[in-house]
């Protein structure tokens, strides 16, 4: 039997079983796999998982992990079993030196000047506004007093650039009003009229449709719906 007649109750209480057929151990990658039936549906996993569930008397959850304490992935002991997010044990394998290169080169990006926290909002180069002209912007459209297509023409940004920071998802540390933008604005015939005009004077595509506040393929899939 590879668990006691206490650990079995812990076992069926998790998972409301009442029949239990074990395979195994297994030993694989240096690690001991266990094969459950229970109730004529297999489980396969880590001896280590059940053990750690057994332990804290419930299912691990989707981001979740099992973890060795002495980093020992052959010491199965309770006592060296512990739940870990799996942010925090790629956190701790990298601390280690255990995790990949992919994770190491992760991690030095994120720690590079280019992309830390001093290079968000209007102290990144390629800012097009300010942190008071977006305060400014987000209480005017607040106070439907500017739309969306003129902010776009004053900065100079991508339609979708703008709504991100009238909802608060970029320059986060900016103030004013921030609101909900409905993205699902009907536009007329006489909005793509407009831009075939703007078109034919020598205006690009995407000009165009920035002027009024579509983007460059809904456009383009408009007009040719037209013909």
């Amino acid at each position: 039997m590879v668990f006691s007649e206490d650990q079995l109750k812990v076992l069926q209480n998790i998972y409301q079983f009442k029949s239990i057929k074990m395979l195994g151990p297994y030993t694989y990658n240096k690690r001991t796999h266990l094969h459950i039936n229970m109730d004529g549906k297999n489980r396969y996993r880590q001896y280590a998982a059940w053990l750690v569930e057994i332990k804290y008397g419930r299912k691990l959850k989707k981001d979740e992990t099992v973890d060795h304490i002495d980093e020992d992935k052959t010491n199965d002991s309770m006592d060296n079993l512990q739940i870990l997010s799996r942010r925090d044990n790629s956190l701790k394998a990298y601390r280690a030196g255990k995790s990949d290169i992919g994770l190491k080169k992760m991690f030095a990006i994120a720690r590079s000047p280019k992309n830390s926290l001093n290079k968000m909002g209007e102290k990144n180069g390629n800012s097009k506004v300010t942190g008071g002209m977006v305060t400014k912007y987000r209480d005017l459209f607040s106070d439907s007093k500017i739309t969306i297509s003129q902010i776009v023409k004053e900065t100079s940004m991508s339609r979708r650039s703008v709504i991100k920071f009238i909802e608060g998802k970029s320059y986060k540390n900016d103030k004013g009003k921030k609101s909900k933008v409905n993205t699902c604005k009907r536009y007329t015939d006489e909005d793509i009229d407009k831009a075939i005009i703007l078109i034919s004077s020598g205006l690009s595509v995407r000009k165009a449709a920035g002027t009024i506040g579509m983007d460059k393929s809904t456009l383009l899939y408009r007009i040719k719906k037209r013909e």
